[in-house]
């Protein structure tokens, strides 16, 4: 957990958002869709994991809003 701290602590704003940097987030706490790869074709929220299809479809990030997992 400590070197989590240090890279956070040492992260640089400038690379905020940018190509070769980390993503930023919108007002409701999401990457915004112009900040994912080029392969991603959609991004399908669902209420809870358990409404996930038993078979995810390639090009496509499934997002389960009650624990903002993907």
């Amino acid at each position: 957990m400590a070197n989590i701290n240090v890279q956070l602590k040492h992260r640089n704003g400038s690379k905020k958002g940018v190509a070769n940097g980390y993503a930023s987030l919108d007002s409701a706490g999401k990457v915004p869709s112009t900040q994912l790869p080029s392969y991603v074709d959609d991004v399908l929220e669902y209420t809870t994991l358990a409404e996930f299809p038993a078979l995810g479809e390639s090009g496509k990030i499934y997002v389960a809003q009650d624990e903002n997992l993907c």
